[in-house]
């Protein structure tokens, strides 16, 4: 779970695993943020505070018969959260060189355990390989470029000892493959000894392997992947 005190390392590793993933900053110092997962959104209100001297106000809404550009919108309830300080302008700088967001393995190297944890419960999910009846994590990486996926294979190679790859999605046969970062299986319980704690428990379900007693107990299991599944069972 998430700690109110943090150091200003930790803050600054946090805040990027979030920018990795659904938040974003302005050039105009503006930290944004809009979710459909309450407690998700407290917790980033929780970590901007550091910066701002207060916790932001989360704000509701729910869209019902909007007409956006001639469509009728009718969306889940949303929390979001703003906040403005000149350090979001320097993140900005860092992040958006091209224009979009993207990353290089100096920036990396900032990231911290909390702020891997941020980012898988953002755009992180478990993927079921029916073939070898196994589950993957991956990342929702999408929108980056093939160097920003580079620099992610390499900064979990060389910080974290944890091997990965890039896993061509596609949302069905006639859509365009999007490059996402995939676990395998070995690695998979790696990462989630590594974020485990910082998960929250609506999370759980991202880094839930699904391994039954006899797989748990077998080789095939780690003995951090065994003290994270206590932990988080």
């Amino acid at each position: 779970m998430y700690k109110s005190k943090r150091t200003p390392k930790e803050v600054r590793g946090a805040l990027l695993g979030t920018l990795l993933g659904d938040s974003y900053v302005t050039m105009g110092n503006c930290f944004g943020c809009e979710q459909i997962t309450l407690s998700l959104i407290a917790y980033k209100a929780d970590l901007i505070s550091h910066y701002l001297g207060y916790v932001p106000d989360i704000k509701e809404r729910e869209r019902q018969g909007v007409v956006i550009e001639g469509r009728h919108v009718n969306s889940r309830r949303t929390f979001s959260i703003r906040g403005r300080h000149e350090v979001f302008k320097k993140f900005h700088k860092k992040l958006y060189k091209t224009g979009t967001k993207q990353l290089n393995i100096n920036l990396l190297k900032f990231l911290s355990p909390e702020g891997i944890a941020l980012w898988l419960m953002d755009d992180g999910y478990m993927d079921y390989k029916k073939s070898s009846c196994t589950r993957n994590i991956r990342i929702c990486t999408d929108s980056f470029d093939e160097l920003s996926h580079q620099a992610i294979i390499r900064y979990f190679k060389e910080v974290w000892c944890i091997d990965s790859k890039v896993y061509w999605h596609k949302r069905n046969k006639d859509a365009e493959p999007k490059p996402r970062i995939s676990f395998n299986a070995s690695n998979s319980q790696k990462v989630v000894c590594l974020v485990y704690k910082y998960m929250l428990p609506e999370m759980y379900y991202k880094i839930d392997m699904r391994y039954k007693e006899k797989t748990v107990q077998s080789k095939r299991c780690s003995d951090g992947y065994r003290e994270a599944l206590k932990y988080i069972s």
